[in-house]
């Protein structure tokens, strides 16, 4: 599975600021990756306008991991565009954008699509889950030091 990010779109789902501001994008960016790390799938964030500076500094040791912008005078959408109609493949590829336009495209060349507001909802779910469960095993394993001293003695009983 391959996720192709509207990132402009999703920001607006997620912050009432200015999506074009860069501390938006790098916050943007840093939640994708979190989910990233757990789903180990595939996400590419395509970006209206000129580069963030620490953007082009961000590289993940992951290679299914890339941050995109489009070219000078043209936005995300025509380069969201060309990525599916270079795409061989695209029954394993997920189109995420709330713009109409963008995902009747996607549709039309048999792209999955969902709404950035649905994925934003599922990204969250995910990470949500995650910490419950690195929760959970943090509290199955916390021993007193007098059962530490316990158990100790019973394995080295054992022994002899």
């Amino acid at each position: 599975m391959a996720y192709l990010i509207d990132g402009n779109n999703l920001m607006e789902r997620i912050s009432e600021s200015n999506y074009e501001e860069s501390d938006s994008r790098i916050s943007l960016v840093r939640f994708l990756y979190k989910f990233y790390k757990i789903r180990k799938q595939r996400i590419i964030v395509v970006f209206d306008g000129r580069p963030t500076p620490q953007l082009l500094e961000f590289h993940p040791e992951a290679v299914d991991f890339k941050i995109l912008f489009s070219k000078p005078g043209s936005n995300a959408d025509g380069k969201i565009k060309e990525i599916i109609e270079k795409m061989d493949y695209l029954r394993n590829l997920t189109l995420v954008t709330s713009d109409r336009d963008l995902r009747d495209f996607g549709k039309r060349s048999r792209a999955k699509t969902i709404s950035s507001y649905e994925f934003l909802k599922f990204v969250k779910r995910v990470l949500r889950e995650t910490r419950n469960k690195e929760d959970d095993r943090k509290k199955e394993v916390r021993l007193t030091p007098l059962e530490i001293e316990q158990w100790m003695k019973v394995f080295s009983k054992k022994e002899e």
